[in-house]
């Protein structure tokens, strides 16, 4: 079953570096990853309780290019954990292509890759945003209706070495205790509580408690409602994705503000921002080291580097003779634009 998944991840791959080479997997193929997938996801809870070091992404919105600069910097799941905070469809061009990497890797490696539901993983929402388009002209409604049926199984949150709370959004008035997290279920179409509050809510320096949100689901919370929220819930963070960043990161209260936003699709609608990842380090519990990326040069060759695995996998199989497979991996690591710096929260 292992060669399945590589198979799957290698064509991702490849489709990317040879970019004029359309991405094209057999809809039997992708329905059966869809359905190991969703096996999968089912093992995981609705709230996450998550230990160790991970490397923690923000939006994608369907930029599988960011999404690959990420594995390469950072090294692929066989060798890191990872926790994404959702909203990996809609806006970008690319959401087929993310969705079937992320799950291949979740087939794979399913205890060092979390996914989280974001605001987007919604019939309501990506049907208009993009995913819907995309999947019906380059596939058909079924596929679209087929990966919807998977987000239903996304964790809502995950709790990260006791102390961080991580979410697509932000916090809920109606929260007074871990107790009130730990309840959450799954659900499939877009409810009317809690779950609501944390996929849409964004903070807001400027407001007192909460606030209604001018997206019109959620709301807007402030620096008080964050210490309350976590004083009564024990942790010492919140980390959330949700609100795009010039730079890729904001720390909308401040560095002892208590919330860090994450945004990982650099270029984000043609904006020319910065894309960030944060990484846990449990020996150091209050810092967390930024990789931050700069918008990719379209100009240039995109410079793609297997993971070893997969190098593996082809040599086994013989199945392609990868163009530039013997490139010295220094020099293409050098030329995937990047810097990395220490942040203290």
């Amino acid at each position: 079953m292992q060669d399945f998944y590589y198979s799957i991840i290698h064509n991702v791959l490849d489709s990317r570096q040879h970019r004029k080479r359309i991405y094209r997997e057999s809809l039997d193929t992708i329905k059966e990853l869809m359905k190991n997938a969703t096996f999968n996801l089912k093992k995981d809870n609705a709230v996450l309780s998550l230990h160790g070091d991970f490397s923690i992404v923000g939006d994608i919105h369907g930029n599988i290019d960011m999404l690959i600069r990420i594995f390469q910097r950072l090294n692929y799941p066989n060798q890191r954990k990872y926790l994404f905070l959702g909203d990996y469809v809609d806006r970008g061009t690319n959401s087929i292509e993310v969705i079937i990497l992320l799950y291949a890797l979740k087939c794979l490696f399913p205890d060092q890759v979390f996914l989280l539901r974001g605001n987007h993983e919604f019939m309501e929402v990506s049907r208009i945003y993009g995913f819907y388009d995309e999947c019906r002209i380059r596939y058909s409604e079924e596929l679209f209706n087929i990966i919807q049926d998977t987000f239903s199984y996304l964790p809502i949150a995950a709790i990260l070495n006791d102390t961080k709370f991580c979410v697509h959004g932000g916090i809920s008035q109606k929260i007074n205790s871990k107790a009130d997290i730990l309840s959450l279920e799954k659900v499939s179409d877009i409810p009317n509580n809690i779950i609501l509050d944390l996929l849409w809510s964004d903070p807001d320096p400027e407001v007192q408690g909460y606030k209604e949100s001018q997206r019109g689901s959620g709301y807007l919370f402030g620096q008080d409602a964050i210490d309350y929220f976590l004083r009564v819930c024990g942790f010492t963070m919140v980390i959330r994705s949700h609100e795009h960043c010039q730079d890729g990161y904001e720390l909308p209260f401040g560095n002892q503000g208590g919330l860090i936003t994450v945004f990982s699709a650099c270029d984000y609608c043609g904006q020319n921002n910065s894309a960030a990842v944060f990484n846990t380090n449990s020996s150091h519990e209050n810092k967390l080291n930024l990789t931050q990326y700069s918008p990719i040069d379209r100009s240039k060759r995109i410079q793609i580097i297997l993971p070893d695995f997969i190098l593996e996998y082809i040599n086994k199989k013989n199945v392609f003779q990868y163009e530039n497979q013997f490139e010295d991996k220094d020099l293409i690591r050098q030329a995937i634009d990047q810097e990395t710096k220490s942040l203290i929260v």
